[in-house]
Protein backbone atom coordinates (compact mmCIF):
# COMPACT_ATOMS: atom_id res chain seq x y z
CA UNK A 1 0.00 0.00 0.00
CA UNK A 2 1.13 3.20 -0.84
CA UNK A 3 1.67 5.10 2.58
CA UNK A 4 0.63 8.81 2.48
CA UNK A 5 1.51 11.82 4.94
CA UNK A 6 -0.61 14.75 5.87
CA UNK A 7 0.83 17.99 4.73
CA UNK A 8 -0.26 19.61 8.02
CA UNK A 9 2.01 17.28 10.27
CA UNK A 10 3.75 15.05 8.35
CA UNK A 11 2.12 11.56 9.63
CA UNK A 12 1.52 8.71 7.96
CA UNK A 13 -1.59 7.96 10.27
CA UNK A 14 -4.31 8.64 8.32
CA UNK A 15 -7.39 7.03 7.98
CA UNK A 16 -10.51 7.20 5.94
CA UNK A 17 -12.95 9.65 7.23
CA UNK A 18 -16.57 9.70 5.14
CA UNK A 19 -17.31 10.94 1.97
CA UNK A 20 -18.32 14.68 0.95
CA UNK A 21 -19.73 15.92 -2.65
CA UNK A 22 -18.57 11.98 -3.99
CA UNK A 23 -14.79 12.61 -2.55
CA UNK A 24 -12.98 10.50 0.10
CA UNK A 25 -12.30 12.26 2.88
CA UNK A 26 -9.36 11.33 5.47
CA UNK A 27 -8.67 12.38 8.73
CA UNK A 28 -4.93 12.25 10.74
CA UNK A 29 -4.92 10.68 13.74
CA UNK A 30 -1.86 13.24 15.11
CA UNK A 31 -3.21 16.09 14.50
CA UNK A 32 -7.07 15.32 14.18
CA UNK A 33 -7.01 17.58 10.74
CA UNK A 34 -9.48 16.00 7.71
CA UNK A 35 -8.75 16.74 4.50
CA UNK A 36 -8.77 15.37 0.52
CA UNK A 37 -6.16 13.49 -0.90
CA UNK A 38 -6.95 14.58 -4.48
CA UNK A 39 -4.65 17.09 -6.04
CA UNK A 40 -6.22 20.11 -7.71
CA UNK A 41 -5.64 20.36 -11.07
CA UNK A 42 -3.17 23.63 -12.82
CA UNK A 43 -4.33 26.10 -14.73
CA UNK A 44 -1.70 26.59 -16.69
CA UNK A 45 -1.08 22.80 -17.42
CA UNK A 46 -5.31 23.05 -18.55
CA UNK A 47 -4.21 26.26 -21.09
CA UNK A 48 -0.99 24.31 -22.45
CA UNK A 49 -3.23 21.43 -23.78
CA UNK A 50 -5.91 23.62 -24.82
CA UNK A 51 -3.63 25.98 -26.52
CA UNK A 52 -0.92 23.93 -28.04
CA UNK A 53 -2.01 20.68 -27.59
CA UNK A 54 -5.82 21.32 -29.69
CA UNK A 55 -7.80 19.60 -27.72
CA UNK A 56 -11.76 20.45 -26.80
CA UNK A 57 -12.94 21.18 -24.23
CA UNK A 58 -14.56 17.64 -23.77
CA UNK A 59 -10.95 15.96 -24.21
CA UNK A 60 -9.90 17.90 -21.47
CA UNK A 61 -12.78 16.73 -19.60
CA UNK A 62 -11.75 13.12 -19.66
CA UNK A 63 -7.87 13.86 -19.60
CA UNK A 64 -8.84 15.85 -16.01
CA UNK A 65 -11.57 13.42 -15.17
CA UNK A 66 -13.56 16.70 -14.39
CA UNK A 67 -17.01 18.26 -16.00
CA UNK A 68 -16.36 20.67 -19.30
CA UNK A 69 -17.94 23.64 -16.87
CA UNK A 70 -14.84 23.30 -14.42
CA UNK A 71 -12.41 23.00 -17.73
CA UNK A 72 -14.32 26.44 -18.51
CA UNK A 73 -13.66 28.32 -15.53
CA UNK A 74 -9.60 27.17 -15.12
CA UNK A 75 -9.43 28.22 -18.75
CA UNK A 76 -10.70 31.59 -17.33
CA UNK A 77 -8.39 31.43 -14.66
CA UNK A 78 -5.37 30.58 -16.48
CA UNK A 79 -2.50 33.77 -17.12
CA UNK A 80 -2.98 34.23 -20.98
CA UNK A 81 0.09 35.92 -22.81
CA UNK A 82 -0.10 39.62 -23.76
CA UNK A 83 -0.02 40.64 -27.33
CA UNK A 84 3.00 42.50 -27.68
CA UNK A 85 2.21 44.64 -30.84
CA UNK A 86 5.36 45.42 -33.23
CA UNK A 87 6.80 48.98 -31.71
CA UNK A 88 8.96 49.79 -34.50
CA UNK A 89 7.06 48.86 -37.95
CA UNK A 90 4.24 50.69 -39.69
CA UNK A 91 1.01 49.22 -39.33
CA UNK A 92 -1.90 49.35 -41.43
CA UNK A 93 -4.94 48.32 -39.74
CA UNK A 94 -7.93 47.92 -42.73
CA UNK A 95 -11.05 47.30 -41.50
CA UNK A 96 -14.25 46.76 -43.84
CA UNK A 97 -17.64 46.92 -41.17
CA UNK A 98 -21.31 47.97 -41.23
CA UNK A 99 -23.15 49.05 -38.20
CA UNK A 100 -26.65 49.37 -38.10
CA UNK A 101 -27.42 50.63 -35.18
CA UNK A 102 -31.05 49.68 -33.34
CA UNK A 103 -32.91 53.16 -32.60
CA UNK A 104 -36.25 53.64 -32.50
CA UNK A 105 -38.15 56.37 -34.70
CA UNK A 106 -39.93 58.95 -33.20
CA UNK A 107 -42.92 59.78 -34.62
CA UNK A 108 -44.59 63.43 -33.72
CA UNK A 109 -48.13 63.39 -33.21
CA UNK A 110 -50.12 66.45 -32.67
Amino acid sequence: MNKKNVIFCHSSDIRKHGIRNNIQRSKCNACNKTFTLKKKLNPISIWNDYSIGKQTYKQLSEKYHCSIRTIQRYLEKAPKTVLNPPQLRDLNIIADTTFFGRQKKMFITG
